[in-house]
């Protein structure tokens, strides 16, 4: 995987390409709590959430795929992302451990 992170004013940015796909990347953090919530968007394909905590290792958290249109691709599981190379932050790694299928809770009906 490839990915490209810029981070400022508490936004970031990038791009990349992985197994899926190419994708975009937008979303905020925290200097004071290191929570870091990201949006990827595969190019014409589906968007992952993640949700996650900044640490010295990288950042670990959450995915979550939520697609309404398409349920059989709701799925979540963790990840984390961390820089390599000398100077760190120029490129980032990211582990994705396999999906968790999403259940939907069953709706409540109400009584007649």
């Amino acid at each position: 995987m490839q990915l490209d992170l810029t981070f400022g004013n508490g936004r970031l940015f990038g791009d990349g390409r992985d197994f899926v796909g190419d994708f975009t990347l937008s979303g905020s953090y925290c200097t004071q709590t290191g929570r870091c919530v990201m949006h990827k968007t595969y190019l014409g394909q589906h968007d992952v959430h993640y949700d996650g905590t900044a640490t010295q290792r990288g950042i670990t958290g959450a995915w979550e795929i939520h697609d309404a249109e398409e349920p059989a691709m709701n799925s979540r599981g963790p990840f984390h992302i961390w820089p390599v190379g000398p100077g760190g932050g120029e490129s980032l790694r990211e582990e994705v451990e396999q999906p968790l299928p999403i259940h939907e809770a069953p709706t409540a009906r109400a009584r007649p």
